[in-house]
């Protein structure tokens, strides 16, 4: 349903000609490439609900836009509904429903249902047929109390359900979506999450963009992790923990948990420890031996602790540990 090989992007430079050249900025100095995509290999099966992670900058958005022609590859090749990016484009954006959150791409002055009424004329609804799948799409997206609203009114919740219901006017074999639940209230974001669901269960791919990782795993059958333009990593959650050996230990303490703290740094194979809220969490390697260790660094002080938990390593640490986060990285697990 949606394969690439090679896939590339590079910004900052023009083609003269035969040749390549790099764009000056205003200093007239030489600006240098940015690979925004990088070699990317890819394929989704029909019925698939792929979930796309990865920093900022990672080149999500971008791969996004090279599979729905929004922008040209440098190189590489892909097809999407079997048909090519680069030389389908009509057919590629007819096989698509896009939703990226672009606020900007609706008419600020029309209401939320004429602006549906607008894009599915676009994309050749007529009549009858057009108005009963305005009013479907308006329902699904719970947006019939403000349908007569002007857009510029819209909250960023509102806007974004609109984008969303935007992209399923022409039912379309595949869908991509851009941080699906973002500036969605917790409510709406479950009906969304369904919504998901519901496509999958018809047979449509789904290719979802979101840094929420507990959705990301709750939805999609495969998950692939992007870093620097490349895909470093790919496959279901399950296959993804396994990337990652050892353990993850949450302490529940209370009082001086920054004496525990600073002691629990010190000790041997204590790879990454840090405080989430009320609870000291531990990354380590071997286990056995890291728990005994700990419970022993306990022992020998007054800190009151209410529990110990261990677990593997969440699909939070795997992401980070992959990708290198500063904020908080995880161990090099040997």
């Amino acid at each position: 349903m949606i394969t690439a090989r090679e896939l590339t992007k590079v910004f900052g430079k023009k083609r003269l000609g035969s040749r390549l050249s790099f764009k000056k900025s205003k200093s007239r100095a030489k600006r240098e490439p940015v690979v925004a995509v990088d070699k990317v290999d890819l394929e989704i099966p029909a019925g698939t609900v792929f979930g796309l992670l990865g920093p900022n900058g990672a080149g999500k958005t971008t791969l996004i836009k090279l599979l729905s022609t929004l922008i040209i590859p440098t190189s590489g090749s892909a097809t999407v509904n079997g048909y090519d990016v680069r030389t389908q484009e009509r057919e590629v954006r007819a096989s698509i429903g896009l939703g990226l959150g672009g606020e900007r791409s609706f008419y600020w002055r029309l209401t939320g249902k004429q602006n549906l009424e607008f894009f599915a004329t676009m994309q050749g609804l007529t009549g009858k047929r057009l108005k009963k799948r305005v009013r479907e799409v308006l329902i699904k997206l719970d947006l019939t109390e403000v349908q007569d609203v002007p857009f510029m009114e819209y909250s960023s919740g509102m806007k974004r359900k609109l984008d969303i219901a935007r992209a399923l006017l022409t039912d379309p074999p595949i869908f991509f979506f851009d941080e699906l639940t973002s500036s969605i209230d917790p409510g709406a974001a479950v009906r969304i999450r369904e919504l998901v669901q519901e496509l999958k269960e018809r047979g449509k791919t789904v290719l979802l963009v979101t840094h929420n990782l507990a959705e990301a795993e709750r939805l999609c059958d495969v998950i692939g992790i992007m870093n620097h333009g490349k895909m470093i990593a790919m496959g279901d959650s399950v296959s993804l923990r396994g990337l990652v050996e050892g353990c993850k230990v949450r302490i529940q303490a209370d009082g001086k948990w920054l004496e525990l703290l600073h002691i629990l740094t010190r000790l041997e194979g204590m790879e990454n420890v840090r405080r989430e809220g009320s609870e000291i969490v531990i990354l380590a390697g071997r286990r056995d031996s890291i728990v005994h260790q700990i419970i022993k660094a306990i022992a020998v002080t007054d800190v009151p602790v209410q529990s110990i938990n261990v677990d593997r390593p969440s699909l939070e640490d795997v992401f980070l540990h992959l990708t290198g986060s500063d904020n908080a990285s995880i161990a090099r697990f040997r």
